[in-house]
């Protein structure tokens, strides 16, 4: 018997699927219904993005924005250079772990999608055709959710 590499033994072997990224992999697994015996296969825990509030905050403002200015809805401001700054700031207070200035910051956030949902809500009241696109009703109904979760 001759010394194989772990490449080739792999190859022979059919563990081609441990080199294929773990995002195909897990997501074949976890919709296939398969079970992983093998805790190789699975991805570091680190490896995994949980969005933040800030995140989520910023994502929901911009997806507001976006779809007010697609319907036709003029806004005063739409506040992109804040709320891009307090997003930097953001990941830099938790991870240096000054969380009192990161709260300040989420809450500028919460602050400023509030302001925007608000201003949304009173420009579709007065508005001569009161028909309010569902997909707007949607993503409203979602940032308002984000925005008032603790």
């Amino acid at each position: 018997m001759q010394p194989s590499s772990s490449l080739t033994a792999r190859s022979q072997t059919g563990g081609a699927e441990r080199l294929e990224p773990y995002a195909g992999k897990l997501a074949r697994t976890v919709l296939g219904g398969e079970h992983i015996s093998n805790g190789v296969l699975l991805p570091d825990e680190k490896a995994i993005a949980h969005p933040t509030d800030s995140r989520l905050l910023e994502v929901a403002r911009y997806q507001v924005v976006k779809e007010a200015k697609s319907n036709g809805i003029a806004l005063k401001q739409t506040y992109v250079r804040e709320a891009k700054d307090l997003r930097r700031k953001a990941v830099g207070y938790a991870h240096a772990k000054q969380f009192k200035r990161l709260r300040k910051t989420v809450k500028r956030q919460k602050t400023i999608l509030g302001i925007l949902l608000r201003e949304i809500e009173r420009k579709l009241e007065n508005a001569p055709d009161a028909q309010t696109p569902e997909k707007l009703k949607v993503i409203m109904s979602r940032a308002e959710r984000i925005r008032t979760q603790k």
